[in-house]
């Protein structure tokens, strides 16, 4: 349909939970404060927090984004040693609404 939306796609960027692009410190940062208590990950964003694919967003996603940083580990290497299917992630409350992105 011509003018019209048919279909919407949310990328996910496993590890950038502050959607800049980049994988750094100040994601394995948010990642603590999400993992603590005192921050907040939505949507997509924590989706892109589970880097070890565990289903959970803590301190062992944050250590891999340090490593990732450091250039000690490849986070695509780490998510093909896993296997976790993608209805895991059903068990948080994803909204993909314009707000959450």
């Amino acid at each position: 349909a011509a003018g019209k939306i048919c279909e919407v796609y949310h990328i996910v960027v496993i590890g950038d939970v502050q959607g800049d692009g980049g994988i750094n410190s100040l994601d394995a940062s948010i990642i603590l404060q999400y993992d603590s208590g005192t921050g907040t990950l939505t949507g997509a964003y924590l989706i892109a927090g589970d880097v070890n694919g565990d289903s959970g967003v803590n301190s062992l996603d944050s250590s891999i984004v340090l490593q990732y940083d450091a250039e000690m580990t490849d986070i695509s290497q780490v998510l093909l040693d896993t296997t976790v299917p993608l209805s895991v992630y059903y068990q948080y409350d994803v909204d993909f609404g314009q707000d959450s992105l």
